[in-house]
């Protein structure tokens, strides 16, 4: 795979926890995370973040607040999630 040339990365935070975006993000970086999935990304980063309270039955949006700490903020949602209402989307 063919890196691309450019300014150095500080930090990189993979969601998705898959194989290939294991293989994207494997450029050098001073801290890498990955999302708690059993995707395979896994080989590629030192540092996971751990699973919710919830353990791995837990939602993804729950998985996706666990990194939350990592920049100083709570892992919380403030009020209930919005969804458009589906008749609007067709």
């Amino acid at each position: 795979m063919r890196r691309v040339a450019g300014p150095s990365i500080d930090y990189v935070f993979d969601f998705q926890g898959l194989l290939r975006t294991g293989l994207v993000t494997s450029s050098p970086s001073k801290h890498k995370w990955d999302a708690p999935t059993a995707g395979g990304a896994g080989l590629f980063y030192k540092q996971k973040v751990p699973l919710p309270p919830g353990g791995r039955r837990s939602h993804r949006a729950g998985n996706f607040l666990q990194f939350c700490p990592l920049l100083g903020a709570k892992p919380e949602l403030r009020g209930p999630p919005r969804f458009k209402e589906a008749e609007s989307l067709i």
